[in-house]
């Protein structure tokens, strides 16, 4: 009789409510911070392929191609702002080294070596990453890629 008033001093029963009421906030924000990493790399990866369509438009385009086509064209996937692409260089340059290095050169006249320059244009394109998350440490970080292409 002696046994069945006496009360245990510990039990365990709820241990795992309280154990996931304390995990549960760090494990939340471990996961958002992953997926803020992964929608900029996801992001970067978008902007570097708008860039390289620009630069597979101006090369299939020929050395008429206009700068503000190749902007449309990088502009399109991820509606970026006409100011921030920029397009240079659509000019000849004469390639020589290793590694290769570019010399401006005057359009119809040959390289210094004799070869024919190439007509080369210069892609860049800029995006502001806003993060989706408040505390992130992502902190708006400007997103550039830039690509060079061979036009002729």
């Amino acid at each position: 009789m002696k046994h069945a008033f006496r009360k245990p001093i510990w039990t365990s029963r709820g241990v795992a409510a309280v154990e996931f009421a304390l995990i549960a906030p760090l494990f939340v924000l471990m996961i958002t911070g992953v997926v803020d990493f992964a929608l900029a790399f996801w992001t970067k990866g978008l902007l570097a392929s708008s860039v390289a369509e620009g630069a597979a438009y101006a090369f299939v385009a020929g050395p008429g191609v206009s700068t503000s086509n190749i902007k449309n064209v990088v502009a399109r996937k991820l509606s970026l702002p006409m100011s921030a692409i920029n397009v240079t260089g659509l000019g000849c340059y004469c390639l020589s080294g290793t590694p290769a290095t570019a010399a401006s050169q005057t359009c119809g006249n040959p390289c210094p070596d004799g070869s024919t320059p190439g007509t080369f244009v210069t892609i860049t394109a800029q995006y502001t990453y806003q993060s989706l998350f408040v505390y992130s440490q992502l902190n708006s970080p400007m997103l550039t890629e830039t690509t060079v292409a061979r036009i002729k």
